[in-house]
């Protein structure tokens, strides 16, 4: 929604738009809730680990929250190191998250999302895949 506010002929300001961004209480409420996934999985991370890619998964079960992870960090040789990270919320409202899938990430390994919060990880001919 544009509106435009207008000065009086006698004031020299320019006439300016704003923008005003009305959005339903649904979405703000996913809006939060996504903020309080990622924080949670944020505290589930070392200090030296940043997530570099979170991908909500679509799932069979709606009462399931299942989220991919792209997570760089600090190897034992101070090398930079990725690895995929499966995490899962057991309900929409929770704020607690668990771990439940650690994949190393080297330069031959490929990714690929079905779609349906299925996905599958390619990597020196070995291929293992998660359904939804």
């Amino acid at each position: 929604l544009l509106q435009e506010d207008k000065t009086d002929g006698n004031d020299p300001a320019p006439t300016t738009l704003h923008k005003t961004h009305k959005r339903n209480k649904s979405a703000q409420d996913q809006d939060q809730q996504q903020r309080s996934h990622l924080q949670a999985m944020v505290d589930l991370l070392r200090p030296q680990d940043a997530i570099k890619l979170a991908v909500r998964l679509e799932s069979v079960k709606q009462h399931r929250i299942r989220y991919l992870l792209v997570v760089s960090t600090m190897g034992c040789a101070s090398e930079d190191e990725t690895i995929l990270l499966g995490v899962d919320f057991p309900n929409e409202a929770s704020n607690m998250c668990t771990i439940g899938m650690v994949l190393p990430i080297w330069s031959n390994t490929q990714v690929f999302l079905d779609g349906d919060g299925g996905f599958s990880v390619t990597s020196d001919g070995v291929t293992r895949s998660e359904e939804h």
